[in-house]
């Protein structure tokens, strides 16, 4: 989608490094990550200095809010994956997140997008893939990469997260049985919101670039 090598980049919440260091692999880049969970931050370093790339992958812990607010502008890309939804979903997100990037940059978010039914119940917020384009028209950016998955990519995307929240699950269930009936409570109404996010979203890798071509 056109980013260079040595780029600069932002990811925000970048969980444990992953897309990080993939980039900064990829394309040779500099990559600031910044996540709420300190743990997360933690492993993300761990895993840079054993790749040897301390220098080049950075990580904070943080507000992505906050983060976005004093990038002012300097990045070559800004990376938001599976979170778009705290900035009001993938075509609201576009607004805020060009905040963090320089005319021509881009941004990449990597999340969901409405179907063709209504949106269920925690995502009320999200809009549709032509909702992406026509907030990008708006604020004269463009979309360069728009690619849809079908229903299966979030069907089975819930199922690796389910399968690891339940696991958990039982083991602190294990540790403290009187959890146990709040604990599968909590799976049964994962698995419902599971089906019905399933059923009515698409997944989606959207590609922005900042301004006109």
């Amino acid at each position: 989608a056109g980013l260079r090598d040595g780029a600069s980049v932002l990811d925000l919440g970048c969980g444990k490094g992953h897309v990080a260091l993939a980039i900064a692999t990829a394309f040779a880049a500099s990559v600031d990550g910044v996540d709420a969970v300190p743990e997360f931050v933690e492993v993300a370093r761990g895993r840079a200095a054993a790749a040897g790339r301390s220098e080049s992958c950075r990580f904070e812990t943080g507000d992505l809010r906050v983060a976005i607010e004093s990038a002012a502008r300097r990045y070559d890309a800004v990376v938001l994956v599976a979170i778009s939804g705290v900035l009001g979903g993938p075509h609201r997100a576009i607004e805020v997140l060009r905040r963090a990037v320089r005319e021509g940059g881009l941004i990449l978010i990597e999340d969901a997008v409405l179907g063709a039914t209504a949106a269920p119940h925690g995502y009320e917020d999200y809009g549709s893939a032509a909702d992406v384009e026509e907030a990008a028209a708006r604020l004269g950016d463009t979309v360069v990469l728009a690619k849809l998955g079908d229903d299966d990519d979030v069907h089975d995307a819930n199922a690796r997260d389910y399968r690891h929240i339940a696991h958990r699950a039982d083991e602190l269930a294990t540790r403290d049985p009187s959890l146990r009936p709040a604990l599968d409570a909590y799976l049964a109404s994962q698995r419902a919101e599971d089906h019905a996010a399933g059923s009515a979203l698409v997944s989606a890798t959207i590609v922005v670039r900042v301004g006109r071509d």
